[in-house]
């Protein structure tokens, strides 16, 4: 299958199940996110893309990094405010 039909059979679901259009990159960027999330080395998750580049992990990791550094501060900071 192309990339272009990958994305045509994407966009046919989302319109049948009545949700807005995903780019087939978005799966990319939200596995990016949930494995650094969890703890996921960067050159674990490059290995486990294909990625060559540290700059891919960057990439695809900053559509979320916001929310890990939050959840981050969260973590190391229990009790701190009690």
């Amino acid at each position: 299958m192309t990339g272009n039909g990958i994305y045509q059979a994407i966009l046919t679901r989302t319109e049948a199940a009545g949700i807005a259009r995903i780019h087939p990159h978005q799966f990319r960027h939200t596995f990016a996110h949930e494995q650094l999330r969890k703890g996921m080395q960067e050159g674990d998750l490059m290995h486990l893309a294909g990625w060559s580049s540290e700059q891919m992990v960057r990439r695809y990791g900053k559509s979320a990094a916001d929310e890990r550094a939050r959840e981050a501060y969260d973590r190391f900071n229990k009790g701190e405010d009690l």
